[in-house]
């Protein structure tokens, strides 16, 4: 953990999740996608307004680097379609993915979690 950042428990009786903040996101992201998860086959899902609107996603993409990244998807419909989410899982599934990186809010992060909740059950049962 760097000087400028906090990392922590979000809630304390629970192991997960944490939260991090004191670093911009990019480092952050590229920081825990190696030290914290050790992974190496990083997916990003990205908004469209903020991968046409500034220098954001290239300076993401720069931070975790090019070799680390397995694909990038910009952009998920409003209210994130069960046909997005499935695409997503299988792209996920395809390219070995071991890191999902959402970048943007909303249908983004629920589809992704949505792809991640489906790929579980799917391996469990």
């Amino acid at each position: 953990m760097s000087a400028q950042e906090t990392y922590r428990k979000a809630y304390p009786h629970l192991d997960l999740p944490y939260v991090s903040w004191g670093l911009p996101y990019e480092v952050a992201c590229a920081k825990h996608i190696k030290e914290t998860y050790n992974a190496s086959r990083v997916y990003i899902v990205a908004s469209r307004s903020l991968s046409k609107n500034g220098n954001y996603l290239q300076r993401l993409i720069d931070a975790i680097g090019n070799k680390n990244i397995v694909g990038i998807q910009i952009g998920v419909s409003p209210h994130s379609p069960f046909s997005e989410t499935l695409n997503l899982l299988a792209e996920f599934k395809k390219t070995k993915t071991d890191c999902i990186v959402t970048f943007g809010g909303g249908s983004i992060i629920d589809a992704c979690k949505g792809a991640v909740l489906v790929c579980h059950s799917y391996i469990e049962t």
